[in-house]
């Protein structure tokens, strides 16, 4: 089902085919007859189904259009479909009777306003008929017999609003209790996180992930006054836990729960409510799932909360984070010398810094004693598998880093994080064409993850696949450009999208979308800004970035393979920042 139809004269189709391909690069999924509406030799079914189906009906108007029989019958459509429609003047005209019913009341785009075009039909995205049931859903997800949940982010009420990382701690361990129901089928937390600074009603997502059931919730966190604590209490922050959960289709709240009480009670919280939302759905759970809702990575509320705050900061994907979030992992241990989640994020964190911002191998080393550790305490700990296949490709033990990522494969073949590491590794150790297979296994068991769609393109783009490549990217564009009109200051997702569009072959939409980036601030998106430019041939642009991420602390350009023949390196630019980072 498309985004946009777009109807217009045959003599109009320069200004078509063009707006279609800047909307395509902006993520939505656009229907045109590029041969022209007016020569076809019949009444074209699929033209009929696409106005049908559509979410937006775009319109060209100009003296051409105007006088088109065949855009007037595709007008009538939309109407009568009481599609969404859009009209764009490439030139002022006036409204000929058979156009004046069906576009009354309803303002006018230029075509010059490109920005405000996009406004409109985010617009009108969010604003689809009431009738319309389950549109935006895949052939697989109407055939998944499991029930469909989305844990909503929670709102974090408390008095000064400082408490986020309590409400998306407690969103993602929901998430990950009830993914382990094989009768579940729970959108995952990138995705739930995305909506995160959005106001959408449920119907609305539940149209566009395919979800009927959504749970959602506040949390209230504030500490007890000071004459009420004991001298050896501790966790004795209070909180306020409300959650209902909600069918979509019918408009009933199945349940409702609140909780009162202290940062002790958290994990009772947390396994009372995966149990309501198990009774609710009168599901029959195995003993193993119910032993994965009740587990606890620890009993200690108040690490817990470390670990809490340690994951917010290093999802940020930022040297400052980074060096946070691993402070963060080291006080939760010290309060829980057992907590291997904690171990296992602390060993991730340094790692980060190794390989993108310090090359320092205390780094190392202290990570791989932290995930010993992790492995002593539970041998079978899935997560620590990541940063040990990471640690030993860092390391230059390639065989036993494959060695231990097929095992991982192994011991979870349903799991998309094992293929997703095997895949990785052997991307980055070299060996593309064989990276592409796992990668691709990997979406298959999670179709929606952006950094999956990263690896396979670039596993593509090296083995020399162009196909798959472009495949590939044009999959991934239009989740990109989602998660960026709902995160617009991710800097991540911006780079990334930046090089989607290359990879998708729109290079000039690509360089163009370069004007964009310079605002970006960490040193790492900076660099990766840098590579953009090299790609495209830009090398003064990628001496700019290199060297502004140098000045930030970036020190990682073993991403760059040096060519006696390229251009950049012989610029004497980029010979004095190896010298720089050779020095450092």
């Amino acid at each position: 089902m498309p985004d946009i139809f777009i109807s217009y004269s045959r003599k109009d189709s320069g200004h078509a085919v063009e707006l279609a391909d800047r909307l395509r690069a902006r993520g939505f999924d656009v229907w045109i007859d590029q041969h022209g509406i007016e020569v076809a030799t019949q009444w074209s079914k699929q033209i009929v189904e696409a106005i049908e189906t559509c979410r937006a009906f775009l319109l060209l108007l100009s003296p051409a259009s105007l006088a088109s029989r065949n855009v007037v019958r595709e007008l009538s459509i939309a109407s009568e479909c009481e599609r969404r429609i859009l009209p764009v003047e490439l030139e002022a005209v006036s409204l000929t009777s058979e156009f004046k019913y069906a576009l009354a009341g309803i303002q006018r785009a230029q075509i010059s306003d490109f920005e405000g075009i996009i406004r409109s039909l985010e617009r009108t995205q969010h604003t689809r008929p009431e009738s319309e049931r389950d549109i935006a859903t895949t052939p697989a997800e109407r055939s998944d017999l499991r029930k469909s949940l989305m844990v909503l982010p929670f709102e974090d009420l408390s008095p000064m609003q400082d408490n986020g990382w309590f409400a998306d701690g407690l969103t993602g361990e929901l998430i990950s209790g009830l993914s382990n129901v094989k009768s579940l089928r729970v959108i995952d937390r990138q995705t739930t996180m995305s909506f995160k600074h959005t106001k959408l009603k449920t119907v609305l997502l539940a149209r566009e992930l395919g979800v009927r059931y959504f749970l959602e919730g506040s949390v209230r966190k504030t500490a007890m006054p000071a004459e009420a604590v004991r001298a050896d209490a501790v966790a004795t922050d209070q909180i306020k836990i409300s959650v209902e959960l909600l069918d979509i289709e019918t408009g009933d709240h199945i349940w409702q729960y609140a909780h009162r009480g202290t940062m002790r009670d958290i994990f009772d919280v947390q396994e009372e409510v995966a149990k309501k939302v198990v009774e609710g759905f009168v599901l029959k759970l195995t003993d193993q799932e119910h032993s994965e809702i009740r587990k606890r990575g620890t009993n200690n509320s108040e690490a817990y909360e470390f670990y809490l705050r340690g994951t917010q900061h290093i999802r940020r994907i930022t040297l400052a984070g980074t060096h946070i979030a691993a402070s963060l992992f080291t006080e939760a241990t010290r309060l829980d010398p057992n907590y291997v989640e904690a171990y296992v994020g602390h060993a991730a964190a340094l790692i980060e810094l190794y390989i993108h911002y310090e090359r320092d191998e205390h780094h190392l080393n202290q990570a791989e004693s932290l995930i010993d550790r992790a492995f002593q305490i539970n041998p079978m700990s899935f997560a620590a598998f990541g940063p040990r296949i990471v640690l030993l490709r860092e390391r230059g033990r390639i065989e036993e880093a494959i060695a231990a990522a097929r095992e991982y494969v192994a011991r979870a073949p349903e799991s998309q994080d094992s293929h997703f590491h095997l895949g990785t590794l052997l991307l980055r150790i070299g060996r593309p064409a064989e990276a592409i297979e796992p990668l691709e296994r990997a979406l298959e068991l999670k179709p929606d993850l952006l950094p999956t769609y990263w690896n396979v393109i670039l596993a593509c783009e090296k083995a020399g696949d162009q196909e798959k490549r472009r495949f590939w990217a044009d999959r991934a564009l239009p989740l990109y450009a989602k998660f960026l009109r709902l995160n617009p200051d991710d800097e991540n997702g911006r780079v990334r999208y930046a090089n989607m569009l290359m990879d998708a072959g729109r290079l000039g939409d690509a360089h163009d979308y370069l004007e964009r980036l310079d605002d970006v601030r960490d040193p790492r998106q900076i660099f990766n800004v840098g590579i953009l430019a090299v790609m495209l041939h830009d090398y003064t642009l990628a001496i700019k970035y290199f060297t502004r991420a140098v000045d930030l602390g970036f020190r990682d350009f073993s991403e760059i393979q040096p060519d006696e023949d390229d251009e950049l390196f012989k610029m004497p630019e980029y010979q004095e920042l190896m010298r720089r980072i050779a020095e450092a």
